[in-house]
């Protein structure tokens, strides 16, 4: 059971915080001058973002090595496997792989339901998410996770950018042409800060630093 604790912020602001939040104010500047083609499918920007979650999965690796002797090592496993759905999520599961026609909006990709044997790769799929999920409840160490100070500019930046990026993906507000291009640049920037956050815990928890 999780212990009922004050919460503290860490409120600094490093470089990466001041970087987020250039990046942050430029996506939508950015989503009128640049050309639609870097945010279409398995273009630069989201190949950007699954070098970004590996990265993040390379990083899991590292901590994972370093905890072989401790029970961290179920925690980083697990991390490193929610990166690799997140990967797999903008890779839609392989079907970048299967690109059917190219429209003016971008290439189009072959439906899931379309692939040989749909049901049981959807079936495989939401295992693995149900199990990726389900281990990081397990093996995250609460009690010792909510008595770090929250990282406030990291999560701030990262929920702002999710916010953005689903004000993208519907197109609110936005001109036709800005919505993919403002969608994926916040997805980039989210990643990172995942990453970014993932490493700030993993520092806390190797220094003890708690409230």
């Amino acid at each position: 059971m999780i212990k009922i604790r004050r919460i503290c912020v860490d409120k600094h602001i490093d470089s990466v915080g001041w970087f987020g939040v250039v990046w942050l104010l430029c996506i939508i500047p950015l989503s009128w001058i640049l050309p639609p083609q870097i945010s279409w499918e398995n273009g630069i920007l989201e190949n950007s973002q699954v070098m970004i979650l590996f990265i993040g999965v390379f990083m899991s690796f590292y901590f994972y090595i370093e905890a072989l002797s401790s029970q961290g090592k179920k925690l980083w496993a697990s991390i490193g496997a929610f990166f690799v759905m997140l990967a797999g999520r903008e890779l839609s599961w392989g079907r970048v792989l299967f690109q059917t026609k190219l429209t003016p909006s971008g290439p189009e990709l072959i439906a899931m339901n379309q692939l040989p044997h749909s049901n049981i790769i959807q079936g495989i799929i939401l295992l693995f998410i149900i199990s990726v999920i389900s281990a990081l409840i397990y093996n995250i160490p609460w009690n010792t996770v909510v008595a770090i100070p929250l990282p406030i500019m990291y999560l701030t930046l990262g929920f702002s950018s999710f916010i953005l990026a689903t004000i993208g993906e519907h197109n609110w507000l936005l001109a036709h042409k800005q919505g993919q291009p403002v969608e994926e640049l916040s997805e980039l920037l989210a990643y990172f800060m995942i990453v970014k956050i993932v490493k700030y815990y993993a520092a806390s928890l190797k220094n003890n630093s708690i409230c």
